[in-house]
């Protein structure tokens, strides 16, 4: 055993220093990666992503690279986060049962603030796989529309699938985005999803508001005009946003929207200051659709402010402006960024406060980064 660890270590002394320098961002990517696969292989708990991006500052570490918490606007409500998890599960672990589950919170918020970490130490590398999967996950929605039109989503969680196409396609680290924009965006289209349809108009306003259009703009809204005008002479666009229209228009007490509500009312009847359960496993459809008051229900107060600080702080502060209010849009109806792309915050977080490029989609800006 020690002959073949000599040889591996022998080998890999003789590498490059640069090809050493990726290992970390390889790490990274690849739990990057299989965080956004799960919108398209539904496989629950990708606990091996998470893994992958916490082995990444391992590797860092290894090779000396200096790991540092950042702005303090950014990694104070972070590790508010992480302390009131940890304070819970010393608190009320008094059997085996509450130590089984106070360890896994414990284990959970830990590997949440690893992907804050190793976003810092990767930068935007770590979004390296982000265009390839925009990419497929859009061919698969257009293959969808083809072979089955009246049921585009089937099997399939449009909510996540199209959180996963918006975060991907302002995260991409391509120069030429806006290609990556004009495949992706009438495939968010096609998915019907209500907070994409959300998302994208908040993105819109802020594309506006920063001034981020030139005629390389034409191309996206040319492809989603075609898409948006063949969906409507052949009557799809009825059966697209049939479920979002009748979520809205339901009376039943068992609609979706009704049952949306009623998570709220439950969240906000019962405050704890240290809530009353960390449970970011639990996707059920009557689980509560809202990450501020999920917070607030399950950490208490303290961490549902902490969170919103983080997310308003990073819209504000930084330059990942369309990442931000994507996460902000998409946590306002649904519990995604507490579930299934609960690292996705934290990366971005990490990410926001050493790039100086930000995720202008259109334009480039020479601006100094308000960071550190």
């Amino acid at each position: 055993m020690t002959t073949y660890y000599l040889k591996i270590k022998e080998w890999f002394d003789r590498q490059p220093q640069a090809d050493k320098d990726k290992l970390p961002a390889l790490f990274a990517i690849t739990g990057v990666g299989l965080i956004a696969a799960q919108s398209l292989v539904f496989m629950d708990r990708l606990i091996a992503a998470y893994i992958f991006i916490a082995l990444s500052l391992i590797v860092a570490r290894l090779l000396g690279k200096k790991i540092t918490l950042g702005p303090k606007w950014m990694y104070i409500p972070l590790l508010t986060i992480v302390g009131i998890v940890f304070l819970r599960a010393a608190i009320y672990s008094t059997s085996i049962h509450s130590v089984t589950t106070g360890t896994f919170e414990i284990g959970f918020i830990s590997l949440m603030f690893c992907g804050y970490l190793a976003g810092r130490v990767c930068g935007r590398d770590i979004f390296y796989l982000l265009p390839f999967v925009a990419i497929i996950l859009a061919l698969f929605i257009y293959a969808n529309a083809i072979i089955r039109p009246d049921n585009i989503m089937y099997n399939l969680d449009y909510n996540l699938l199209s959180a996963t196409l918006i975060l991907a396609t302002v995260l991409t680290t391509w120069q030429r985005k806006w290609i990556i924009v004009a495949i992706t965006l009438p495939a968010i289209f096609l998915t019907g999803a209500s907070e994409g349809i959300l998302a994208l108009g908040i993105i819109f306003i802020m594309v506006l508001l920063r001034k981020d259009f030139t005629a390389k703009l034409w191309l996206p809204a040319g492809a989603l005009s075609v898409v948006f005008l063949a969906t409507f002479y052949t009557g799809t666009v009825d059966t697209i946003y049939a479920r979002a229209y009748n979520i809205i228009t339901e009376t039943a007490e068992t609609s979706g929207l009704s049952q949306r509500i009623d998570g709220y009312r439950y969240a906000l009847q019962d405050i704890k200051y240290l809530g009353h359960s960390y449970n970011p496993t639990n996707t059920e459809r009557d689980s509560i659709h809202n990450v501020p008051l999920r917070a607030l229900y399950e950490l208490g107060p303290i961490v549902a402010i902490a969170w919103c600080f983080a997310m308003l702080v990073g819209l504000f502060k930084t330059r990942y402006k369309y990442a931000f209010a994507a996460i902000i849009a998409f946590a306002l109806f649904d519990h995604l960024m507490w579930t299934w792309l609960a690292p996705i915050p934290w990366l971005i977080a990490g990410v926001a406060t050493v790039d100086k490029e930000g995720d202008l989609l259109f334009r480039k800006e020479n601006i100094k980064c308000q960071v550190e």
